[in-house]
């Protein structure tokens, strides 16, 4: 199985619907990769620019190369209000990874974009503003990172990444598996590495 890096930074957001009216919006993002949730990171709270918040906040992920083969793996942004009973939804963004990178590689794998943001499949009011860039492909053997989430199944240990591994997956099994089949390759269940997808979400230190 092949990996690359995948960093976003989530820049700003303008003209945000006012969910709060009475009190002061702090806005912040959460931000994830398909449907797992271990791969859920946040920006900090801006506390100042209300309807009009900046972050630039970089957000770093190491991603299966399965990921941006599949137009159905969504890269999901969500903006809230944070509140002491509860903070509460303003909108959000969904966007295939796969379109993200076809359309930053002509690029070198990166771009700035702007969206707007979303109630449903409606537009809410507001856009939001963010950058990101996919690194080159990488071999399981060279995948190093202290701080691993399988997709669907519990947290693992990156040593179970080897060499081997790689190599083993690297056949028409791994390929199927790219296209949207579901279940794992034969190396990756032994080892709780699903083939299909796999997302890690990176500390931001």
């Amino acid at each position: 199985m092949e990996y690359r890096k995948f960093g976003i930074n989530i820049l700003q957001a303008e003209d945000l619907e006012d969910v709060r009216k009475l009190f002061k919006m702090e806005v912040y993002a959460r931000v994830s990769i398909g449907s797992q949730a271990e791969s859920m990171k946040r920006t900090p709270v801006d506390t100042h620019g209300e309807t009009n918040p900046v972050w630039s906040f970089t957000i770093n992920y190491t991603i299966s190369e399965c990921v941006v083969q599949n137009y159905s793996t969504m890269l999901v942004i969500k903006l809230y209000c944070k509140r002491m009973l509860g903070d509460r939804y303003i909108g959000e963004l969904h966007l295939s990874m796969k379109e993200l990178y076809e359309y930053a590689y002509s690029s070198g794998g990166s771009a700035t974009v702007t969206y707007p943001v979303q109630k449903g499949c409606v537009n809410s009011q507001g856009l939001l503003m963010f950058s990101y860039t996919f690194g080159e492909r990488v071999g399981a053997d060279n995948f190093l990172q202290t701080e691993t989430i399988g997709y669907g199944v519990h947290k693992m240990s990156v040593k179970h990444v080897t060499k081997e591994n790689a190599a083993a997956s690297t056949g028409q099994g791994a390929t199927a598996q790219c296209r949207g089949s579901p279940g794992l390759d034969s190396s990756a269940s032994e080892n709780n590495i699903p083939a299909q997808k796999f997302v890690i979400a990176e500390s931001n230190r």
